[in-house]
């Protein structure tokens, strides 16, 4: 298997490892460091996704596929995952203070 772009290299094997990654994070997505670890994750194989396609379009003139677009989509849905989970874990933060101040 190869990973590589037809103009240099791609950085699909990061894509992966922080793919595989996301996935042991997601089981702890009910923590701090589980929402942070998605988040970054997300981020991460979305930011390279988007930079191989850039540096693809100025080699080659490539255009955007269907592959790169279930990427990003998958990227900006584990970055909505993680916000939603972190709005969460702040308002149950913010709830136990106000019933330790009782």
């Amino acid at each position: 298997m190869r990973l590589d772009g037809t103009q240099g290299p791609n950085n699909g094997w990061l894509a992966l490892i922080v793919a595989a990654l996301a996935l042991l994070w997601i089981r702890m997505l009910g923590s701090w460091p589980g929402v942070i670890g998605v988040l970054g994750s997300g981020l991460v194989i979305g930011w390279t996704a988007l930079e191989n396609w850039l540096d693809a379009r100025a080699v080659i003139g490539a255009s955007p596929r269907l592959g790169l677009g279930l990427v990003l989509a998958g990227s900006v849905a584990l970055i909505a995952v993680a916000l939603v989970q972190a709005v969460d874990l702040a308002r149950e933060l913010r709830h136990r203070e106000a019933e330790r101040a009782v």
